[in-house]
């Protein structure tokens, strides 16, 4: 059907749809958004902070965490939160490793995290992750 000039004025007159389906829509589309950048962020594993740090877990239970890229010799603070608060100091070996056993933390439904400071480089590194597994009840 070919549309006239007043047909067309109609369609141009029109009001535009709702504020509140406007702001609805964009509301869902920023949930939307700030829930992918979340799970990203869990998804890929937080590494190096400074200097190419890094630390990752070695086990679960009992709860492992090893470091590297720390200064050779020097003492590392270790914070993990899992789903309490820990901390423990590590000393750095001469090529700037470490280990850190923080023993068995049990089932833990929410995320899993855990920074390492060197206390005389100043190096960074995190770890992070949804939950450890949960044995069968």
């Amino acid at each position: 059907m070919a549309k006239t000039g007043a047909d067309i004025k109609r369609l141009i007159s029109r009001r535009s749809p709702s504020a509140a389906t406007v702001s609805g829509h964009t509301a869902a589309v920023r949930a939307l958004a700030v829930a992918f950048v979340a799970a990203l962020a869990l998804a890929v594993p937080a590494t190096a902070g400074q200097g190419g740090a890094k630390l990752r877990l070695v086990q679960d239970s009992p709860l492992t965490l090893a470091g590297s890229g720390f200064g050779g010799g020097e003492s590392v603070r270790v914070r993990l939160v899992a789903p309490t608060f820990r901390t423990k100091v590590a000393r750095a070996n001469a090529t700037g490793r470490f280990v850190v056993r923080f023993g068995d933390p049990g089932c833990v439904a929410g995320l899993v995290f855990a920074t390492a400071r060197g206390l005389r480089s100043d190096r960074t590194a995190s770890y992070r992750r949804l939950g450890l597994a949960c044995p069968p009840q």
